[in-house]
């Protein structure tokens, strides 16, 4: 895997969404905690704020306690963050430009 991948396959949908005049909403994202894995959803998160005019949002998968140690939660860990969050942070609350 590399970190672009999730942009290389975001991008002709994006096209699509652009020619057609339509919106898009990413129903669900999720990485590993591993380095390459948050380069690419910082990629990804990247592409779709530059893109706002067509991309309304995204959705993360998962979290919540009852995905124990499943590689995408973000649950924290006796009160400490997934490494997911520290790429999710910057990109919570924001209106669309």
């Amino acid at each position: 895997m590399s970190a672009s991948i999730g942009v290389e396959r975001l991008q002709d949908f994006t096209t699509w969404l652009e020619s057609n005049g339509y919106h898009g909403f990413l129903g669900e994202i999720g990485t590993g905690a591993n380095d390459t894995c948050n380069q690419a959803l910082g990629n990804v998160l990247a592409f779709l704020h530059g893109n706002a005019h067509v991309w309304t949002g995204f959705a993360y998968w998962a979290g919540g306690p009852l995905w124990g140690n499943y590689p995408y939660s973000i649950e924290p860990t006796n009160g400490v963050d997934k490494p997911q969050m520290f790429v999710l942070m910057p990109y919570l609350n924001q209106a669309s430009d």
